[in-house]
């Protein structure tokens, strides 16, 4: 099992947890690193496949914007953090593999996304959303937190919001998640 950190969870809490749980088969990230530290995971499946999951946990406009940027001109910070979430988006899909099942996860939310009931405006402004340009078009399946409505984003790839069932709100859990994989 692969963990990321959501915009409500401390990540270097999360990183530090880490080492534990890697003891029974939980892999948590906490902070958003690079495929070659860690970022991108390969699973051996029960059933003899190879999953390479490429995480990308949720990171604050702080994290990936300097704070002289956020002061300065607003709609630059914007799309200087759209660019680092592509980067990112870029670097982790380069460890994808033919054969293998090709899994993106973010925490994040997208252009476009329509909002359920339960989240909170401050931290879901299209102000810090990322383009769906940006999502790896070779992924088998995108899995995509942060929204708690279940919804289809057009794209290269199948892809579903909150496929998770760890803390998702009552009104998230009143949903069915389906999970497809393109051919």
């Amino acid at each position: 099992m692969i963990v990321i950190a959501g915009n409500h969870d401390d990540p270097f809490r999360l990183d530090a947890r880490s080492l534990l749980t890697e003891f029974v088969n939980v892999q948590i990230l906490g902070r958003p690193r690079p495929a070659s530290r860690g970022g991108a995971r390969t699973i051996e499946t029960r059933c003899g496949e190879t999953a390479i999951v490429a995480a990308l946990p949720f990171a604050s406009a702080g994290a990936w914007v300097s704070a002289l940027d956020l002061a300065g001109e607003e709609a630059s910070a914007r799309t200087q953090y759209a660019r680092m979430f592509e980067r990112a988006a870029q670097d982790l899909s380069g460890a994808f593999r033919k054969g293998a099942v090709n899994l993106f996860m973010a925490h994040t939310h997208i252009e476009g996304a329509l909002f359920g009931e339960s989240e909170r405006r401050v931290h879901i402004g299209e102000d810090w959303a990322a383009s769906p340009e940006a999502l790896p078009s070779k992924a088998s399946y995108i899995a995509l937190g942060h929204i708690h409505k279940p919804q289809r984003i057009e794209g290269p790839a199948p892809r579903s919001p909150d496929t998770t069932p760890m803390h998702a709100p009552s009104a998230a859990t009143t949903h069915d998640h389906v999970a497809t994989k393109s051919s």
